[in-house]
């Protein structure tokens, strides 16, 4: 979007900070009980490990997610859901262009 509406910026990716549980680091998670929060960590290890999106958006409602989006773009796993009210996001690398599960993985 940046460079299709000429606007003077640059994009500079870094990874993503995680916990040691594997939650992404967000001012977000101070909003979750601690039980949330420690449920919240499965969103990362859904998405990490799953074979597909669809099964990544299986698991996660069975485990009691609202799943607002699961997708792949960009050779990446993207994912939106809600937890006791709040939004999370996550992605991850998509392991079959990696050769395996992401390494970050706890």
């Amino acid at each position: 979007m940046v460079s299709e509406f000429f606007i003077p910026t640059e994009i500079v990716g870094c990874p993503t900070v995680r916990e040691s549980s594997g939650l992404a680091e967000s001012s977000r998670n101070l909003l979750l009980s601690p039980a949330e929060r420690a449920h919240a960590a499965k969103l990362f290890h859904t998405l990490a490990t799953a074979r597909t999106a669809g099964e990544a958006r299986g698991t996660l409602e069975t485990a009691g997610f609202q799943v607002e989006y699961v997708e792949e773009h960009w050779v990446r796993r993207l994912a939106a859901v809600w937890l006791g009210g709040i939004r999370l996001i996550d992605n991850v690398p998509l392991a079959r262009y990696q050769g395996d599960v992401p390494a970050s993985l706890p």
